[in-house]
């Protein structure tokens, strides 16, 4: 049976003086794969010592929306690159400004090295200890379609949406802007107080919920980019691929 709820996650830099929330998008379909409206939750990053809040916030996504058969949609990286590798295949193919390493950064040493430190802990979390329950996508050559774990770039996709005219999303005219392509894919938004991070969120969510739910009328498709997971020999994941909508025909 298909999943008809589609979670996605805005992560954010755990490890900062003040963390910002995570913003989490829920999506959820009826039974002729139709979108309902989205509903938005914040989760706030624990206050006690920063190692501990990756493992936190692991266990705090992992319980959202119990019961329901889901798919979790992450902005964030899954894990590092391969090694001498200052940066993911799939990072180098769609632009992504947070290089992410082929060894975990400390807090402070590059650009985004909180945030990427964040994420990829965040992930070894999420699939070592809730393995059971979250299964990554590609991850151990488990098809993807009988996962419900992946990652999205969602600063790569806004762009193909607009035909590559997008106003920067921190402004007025970029967020107006964000908030009509979601409404062009058939998403019921309320657009007041919403933020950049949830607009974010929401678009990964959408991403899952096009790829479960192809639609032959949009154009391009939702497919699966970059390289397949692999654990290496010192037990760290690396690589990893995204959902994107995609012009070449890959999956």
């Amino acid at each position: 049976m298909l999943p008809r709820v589609f979670i996605g996650v805005d992560l954010t830099d755990a490890f900062a003086v003040q963390p910002r929330p995570v913003d989490i998008a829920i999506l959820h379909l009826n039974e002729q794969g139709e979108f309902g409206n989205i509903i938005f939750q914040r989760i706030n990053w624990v206050q006690d010592d920063p190692a501990t809040r990756p493992t936190i916030m692991a266990a705090t996504i992992a319980n959202v929306c119990p019961n329901e058969a889901k798919v979790y949609i992450f902005d964030g990286p899954q894990g590092l690159a391969i090694p001498q590798n200052n940066t993911r295949q799939v990072e180098r193919k769609l632009g992504a400004p947070a290089h992410t390493p082929w060894q975990l950064p400390e807090v402070g040493s590059r650009p985004f090295a909180g945030y990427i430190r964040s994420s990829v802990l965040l992930f070894d979390r999420i699939v070592g200890e809730h393995g059971n329950n979250m299964q990554l996508a590609d991850l151990n050559k488990v098809d993807p379609k009988s996962s419900n774990v992946f990652e999205a770039y969602p600063g790569a996709e806004w762009p193909l949406l607009a035909n590559n005219n997008l106003s920067p999303k921190a402004t007025q005219a970029g967020r107006r802007q964000r908030f009509a392509l979601l409404q062009d894919l058939g998403i019921g938004l309320n657009l007041a107080n919403l933020t950049h991070d949830q607009m974010d969120a929401a678009l990964c969510s959408i991403l899952g919920a096009f790829y479960f739910y192809p639609r032959p009328e949009l154009e391009p498709q939702v497919a699966m980019i970059g390289e397949i997971p692999v654990y290496q020999g010192d037990g760290s994941l690396r690589e990893g691929r995204m959902l994107h909508f995609d012009t070449t025909g890959s999956s």
